[in-house]
């Protein structure tokens, strides 16, 4: 099956939008559409939003703008998405809590007077009353922004 040309690449596009918004205009760039529409307040979040799940399936990003007295609809491919190994993030929390353990065990060794990095009762101290809570309060962190992605239906990995 041969796939559609531009000018009907644009149309598809234009009537996808047309379906939410009255289009007056299109502008068409490089790597971009850009379409002039007359949206009716009360309404515009929640059919942008209809538009957007649409054209999510269809690889397309919407972008909403007012500038000028005017709203525009920019819309551009999204691009392909390289994921990387689930092994570059275990490496990475392996180097993070490595680092983490050795910064309490300096931060314990100084409070207790004591400098001597050779014993392990600094690690183990330092492990338990800095890198612990630490890690604790960034993990919980991190894992609400992948939540919340998720929620909204982003691309988000941990």
């Amino acid at each position: 099956m041969a796939t559609p040309g531009p000018a009907a690449e644009v149309e598809s596009v234009k009537a996808a939008i047309s379906k939410y918004f009255p289009v007056y205009d299109v502008r068409v760039s490089y790597d971009s559409l850009t379409f002039f529409i007359t949206p009716e307040q009360s309404s515009l979040q929640g059919k942008f939003d209809q538009l957007r799940n649409e054209f999510k399936e269809r690889m397309l990003v919407p972008v909403l703008r007012y500038h000028g007295g005017e709203y525009t609809i920019n819309v551009v491919r999204r691009p392909e998405l390289r994921t990387r190994g689930l092994w570059l993030n275990s490496i990475l929390l392996i180097v993070t809590l490595i680092t983490t353990i050795i910064a309490g065990a300096v931060l314990w060794a100084s409070y207790g007077g004591n400098n001597d990095l050779s014993r392990p009762e600094n690690y183990l101290w330092g492990a338990l009353f800095f890198a612990v809570p630490l890690m604790t309060i960034l993990g919980t962190h991190e894992l609400s922004h992948y939540l919340a992605a998720k929620k909204c239906g982003v691309a988000a990995s941990l």
